[in-house]
């Protein structure tokens, strides 16, 4: 477009600083994409891709997060895998945003033709009959998530004794 239309000087400046800004919003969008997937769960699979995400949270010494499996598969399909790691990733988020907790377990396990997923801090806790879904976000996306899986949600949580996320959804 600059080479084959006239454009007066102020509009090429212009046009210049969009194009500028579209690059920049592209390599945005890239970062942030690669931050959703990450490659080592395409290439290695949910239980390498988890335990990577774990040891970057230990390695910031703001909490211990420690990661148990039992019976599970090799790999689940990419879109299992994916829902889950976000699940995961958003439970966890969550306990440190607003748990203060200084441990958390994540355990994965396959039984019978299930998935169980429990997440497990020491953090503060809370009444969860009090905070409807809708006014929690981060709640809300994994109770979404988890009914798309065909599985679902539970919370056990009081205050100053922790919260447990349970999520369980069929092998498909």
């Amino acid at each position: 477009m600059k080479g084959g239309t006239y454009m007066a000087e102020e509009q090429t400046v212009l046009f210049g600083h969009s194009i500028n800004k579209l690059d920049q919003a592209i390599q945005d969008l890239r970062r942030v994409a690669h931050h959703l997937l990450p490659a080592i769960l395409v290439k290695l699979g949910l239980i390498p891709a988890l335990k990577n995400f774990c040891q970057n949270l230990n390695d910031s010494g703001l909490i211990q997060v420690h990661l148990q499996h039992f019976n599970f598969p090799q790999r689940l399909n990419l879109e299992q895998e994916t829902i889950t790691y976000r699940m995961i990733q958003e439970a966890v988020n969550n306990a440190l945003k607003h748990a203060e907790a200084k441990q958390i377990i994540i355990q994965l396990r396959r039984v019978e033709n299930q998935i169980q997923i429990e997440v497990e801090d020491d953090g503060k806790g809370f009444d969860p009959t009090r905070i409807p879904y809708t006014k929690a976000g981060g709640l809300q996306n994994l109770k979404n998530r988890a009914e798309y899986l065909k599985g679902s949600l539970s919370i056990d949580s009081e205050p100053d004794k922790g919260t447990t996320i349970h999520i369980e959804f069929p092998l498909g």
